[in-house]
């Protein structure tokens, strides 16, 4: 049975449809579902998850998430709430309590950043381009068409800040060949040349916020990328890294090589290998075996989440859309979601798939969302 047939199944299941025959097919489905409490743990809902989409896609040679991407031609999204499945259709969502209209609506996230020279002047870089690339005297978008305001070439080498604001991304390659990938609300700091270094320097850079990395290989001279309570030491490899000012702690996920985690007090440090996070807090370091594609998921358009506190998730949503969240009641933030959900969503979109788990609602005022009871 494929996706289309599966998703059809369970459709018909919902319409009340089925034959005798159907309906016992998607019962087995739920029966096997483990039972979950109504606090259920974060390894309980991925048990669930992978048990669930083993039986739909049994035929499929990938693992895949158990939820449908939610996109322009997507059909239908899976979340998971508080010990309760749920299974939507578009076409028979329940009507949003969203007091939205197109014009108080929010726009995604897009290509937006600054790059900042050592003498203060801020380049406004293209929103119609995806990324820049940084050599030692001039700088090109990533297509190789010019940048106007190319001041390189006066100074022989400056530290340049690359920024993206809130709702905005952008890729940029640095003068080692490392990109970089920096998601909303993200400072990436580094120098406009790391050539002239003797064997053993390292190419330092400092990040705030999130950013994904893929780091040219040079043995001679290790990458350190330096964060409010780490610096990470690697050769090269690809990990992401996640360090906002708000957070509480510092994660980094590997994806593939290694890297050496050492916390800023220099008292501890780890090595990751692939697929393992680590997270760095002011008093130790604890490391966790995840998956890294949902980790990084932002890179590629989505928001996924796995048991993941609404706190959190909302977090990620207030960056990416230049909003501010607003509890009546605090608690809200610590109940469990899962998920993926296209981060090219208008907020209202977004956030009404949440809503129909039951367990919150919202209300959008102007950029301030505030997040209630049911």
């Amino acid at each position: 049975m494929d996706r289309h047939e599966a998703r059809s199944l369970v459709d018909k299941y919902i319409k009340g449809n089925c034959s005798e025959e159907e309906k016992a097919i998607v019962e087995s489905w739920y029966v096997q579902l483990p039972y979950l409490a109504d606090a259920p743990s974060p390894g309980q809902i991925i048990a669930a998850k992978d048990n669930v989409w083993d039986q739909l896609m049994s035929q499929r040679q990938n693992k895949q998430r158990l939820y449908y991407r939610v996109g322009m031609t997507a059909a239908a999204v899976l979340l998971i709430g508080f010990g309760a499945f749920w299974f939507f259709n578009k076409s028979f969502y329940p009507e949003s309590n969203l007091a939205t209209t197109a014009a108080s609506d929010i726009a995604p996230g897009s290509n937006k950043a600054t790059l900042t020279l050592a003498d203060g002047k801020t380049i406004n870089l293209s929103g119609d381009k995806t990324g820049v690339k940084i050599k030692e005297t001039a700088l090109t978008y990533d297509d190789g068409s010019a940048i106007p305001s190319n001041d390189l070439a006066h100074v022989k080498e400056q530290i340049l800040v690359a920024t993206t604001p809130k709702g905005g991304t952008y890729k940029f390659m640095l003068p080692d060949g490392t990109a970089v990938w920096l998601n909303a609300a993200t400072t990436l700091r580094f120098p406009s040349s790391f050539k002239g270094l003797s064997d053993g320097q390292n190419r330092n850079v400092e990040l705030t916020g999130e950013a994904y990395f893929e780091v040219a290989k040079d043995k001679s001279h290790p990458f350190i990328i330096k964060t409010k309570l780490q610096e990470v030491k690697v050769l090269g490899t690809q990990f992401n890294v996640n360090s906002y000012p708000d957070d509480d702690d510092t994660k980094t996920t590997l994806l593939e090589g290694s890297v050496r985690i050492l916390s800023s007090d220099r008292k501890d440090d780890v090595l990751l290998r692939p697929n393992q996070q680590s997270i760095v807090t002011t008093s130790n370091i604890r490391v966790k075996t995840v998956d890294p594609e949902d980790i990084i998921s932002w890179k590629t358009g989505d928001f996924s989440f796995s048991g993941e506190p609404l706190g959190s998730i909302m977090k990620k949503i207030a960056r990416w859309y230049n909003v501010d969240v607003v509890y009546v009641d605090k608690t809200l933030a610590g109940k469990l979601f899962g998920g993926t959900i296209s981060r090219y969503e208008k907020i209202a979109e977004v956030l009404h798939l949440l809503e129909v788990t039951g367990e919150v609602k919202f209300k959008i005022n102007g950029r301030t969302v505030t997040v209630t009871n049911k």
